[in-house]
């Protein structure tokens, strides 16, 4: 918002800076807009398969325990423990994933903001 607002006050002195700020000011607001977006799509996703996911197993399992003997009931849940945590471990690797797209989305802005810094200080110069 920076660059946007500063490229319009210095369009009128120097053109080619000015666009070049407003240019890197729209690239920084898009970039956020897109990460929030993104995030809370991410969000609304993994808690609509968790739902699902939870409910077909409740109902799995509920099948399950009434068809099976004491050994067997043992041994299931046993299973079950190994199950989520594979599970467990599958989600803190997509976690993983998350931050590091997060991050570099963060090294893009990082980088216009210091293009539009170094614009910036070039008109005070000229």
């Amino acid at each position: 918002m920076i660059g946007y607002v500063t490229g319009l006050i210095f369009l009128l002195s120097y053109w080619p800076a000015g666009l070049f700020l407003i240019y890197c000011g729209l690239i920084l607001i898009a970039i956020k807009e897109a990460s929030l977006i993104r995030k809370a799509r991410d969000r609304a996703a993994i808690v609509k398969q968790e739902e699902r996911r939870d409910i077909q197993l409740k109902s799995l399992q509920l099948q399950k325990m009434s068809k099976m003997g004491e050994d067997e009931k043992a041994e299931y849940l046993l299973n079950k423990k190994v199950r989520d945590k594979i599970a467990n471990e599958r989600k803190s690797q997509e976690e993983e994933a998350n931050i590091k797209a997060t991050k570099f989305l963060q090294k893009i802005r990082d980088a216009l903001m210091i293009i539009m810094v170094s614009g910036l200080l070039f008109l005070a110069y000229v």
